[in-house]
């Protein structure tokens, strides 16, 4: 909702009520002349200003601040993360001498999961931190332990090291639910696989899923699995922990099932695909791909396509046909154009330069299908001392990555 137009169906999504409930107060509005059809059918928008600035003036802060929570609530539930700000922030900003410390830190710690989301990692981290030195100073442990759930990991060592030092005060007393606790802890094992820490995360992870384990039965608990589940599968990713993770897989989809989550079926299935590749399943990929298609329909986002895609693009790869020889010699760049210091004419298909690679020796060895290296750089480098060596090494040219090759 923008400007003096609004969509029923974002107004029902905000008050949690049925779309068709607001279809007599709508008409009631449009007999009275203060509302106008929109744009698009389920749209509609005030009249004038003056209107919705009479109803908003009837709306205590409080009920403004809800409203406009419930609303940014409802642009992040339809990926629309930068409305979601927006409208966060607009929360904030109503009455703020009168928002006590509990809101402003819920309304906060919403407004940086957002900020995440729409990419602005910087103001997410500032917002967060914001509201855990507030918690840290009340030594509330309840709260640290939600603004560790927003902070999410990121490979930076100083934001890695702030997430594990807050997760280590939530979990330093018993005040934490058990399903609280093993989501604190979940995060606590992500932030130290992103440090380097692999042994204490193995064992921070496995008390995850212990406290998810005494919290299972609930929805809570469920949630919970997951993020354990998730930490578990980080902390384990090493070649050695295959058989683990294809286990995790399982009760990964398992607890797809009992949520009803197709974005918890969506990791589930990608991490079986993964042990399937490492242990050399490719001719179970391509069902396990379509099985996954159906989850992804019913997800938004690029990022499920994205998995997808380079799972699929993967398979290709590792079932395509043996490596084959470049189409060039070795050693001569794309394009047509001949190595540095050869005076041949950009436009000459092969190079007459007697110092330059000496691209037939290596045309009959790919030809031959020797099993020998098909570029040896011993056989066609250049001569240490020729000009041509001096010069093109003084102005950084290097052999290609592939100049290397080995036939298996």
């Amino acid at each position: 909702m923008a400007g003096t137009g609004f969509s029923a169906g974002v107004v029902a999504a905000m008050l949690d009520v049925p779309v068709l409930s607001l279809l007599g107060p709508l008409d009631e509005g449009r007999a009275a002349g203060f509302l106008l059809p929109g744009d698009r059918p389920g749209d509609h928008r005030f009249s004038h200003a003056l209107v919705r600035s009479a109803v908003a003036a009837g709306l205590s802060a409080a009920e403004q601040r809800r409203l406009h929570a419930a609303a940014a609530g409802v642009a992040a539930d339809e990926l629309a993360f930068e409305e979601a700000v927006r409208l966060y922030r607009q929360a904030l900003s109503v009455g703020e001498g009168e928002i006590d410390e509990a809101e402003r830190s819920r309304l906060e710690l919403a407004l940086a999961a957002v900020l995440y989301r729409s990419g602005d990692l910087a103001g997410s981290q500032q917002t967060a931190a914001r509201v855990g030195r507030r918690a840290e100073r009340r030594r509330d442990r309840l709260w640290l332990a939600r603004t560790a759930l927003v902070m999410e990991a990121s490979g930076a060592l100083d934001w890695d090291g702030e997430i594990c030092r807050l997760c280590e005060q939530a979990l330093a007393g018993d005040e934490l639910p058990d399903d609280l606790r093993a989501r604190v802890s979940a995060r606590y094992a992500q932030a130290l696989v992103y440090q380097g820490e692999y042994d204490r995360a193995g064992q921070v992870s496995r008390d995850a899923l212990a406290a998810a384990g005494a919290a299972a039965g609930s929805a809570a608990g469920s949630v919970a699995l997951v993020d354990a589940l998730r930490a578990r599968q980080l902390a384990c990713c090493a070649p050695d922990g295959v058989t683990e993770r294809a286990g995790l897989a399982r009760r990964m989809l398992r607890a797809a099932d009992a949520v009803g989550s197709a974005w918890v079926e969506m990791w589930g299935r990608l991490w079986h695909i993964d042990t399937l590749f490492e242990t050399g399943q490719l001719r179970s990929v391509p069902r396990e791909l379509a099985d996954l298609g159906p989850c992804l329909e019913r997800l938004r986002g690029p990022v499920g396509e994205w998995h997808f895609l380079l799972a699929s693009a993967t398979l290709a790869l590792a079932t395509r046909p043996g490596p084959r020889p470049p189409r060039r010699w070795p050693g001569r760049p794309a394009h047509g154009i001949p190595p540095p210091g050869c005076a041949c004419p950009a436009g000459r298909t092969r190079c007459r330069s007697p110092s330059a690679w000496a691209g037939r020796r290596t045309s009959s060895s790919w030809r031959s299908g020797s099993s020998r290296s098909a570029v040896s750089t011993s056989r066609t480098a250049p001569a240490p001392g020729s000009t041509w060596a001096r010069s093109s090494w003084r102005s950084g040219w290097r052999p290609p990555p592939w100049a290397a090759w080995t036939r298996p």
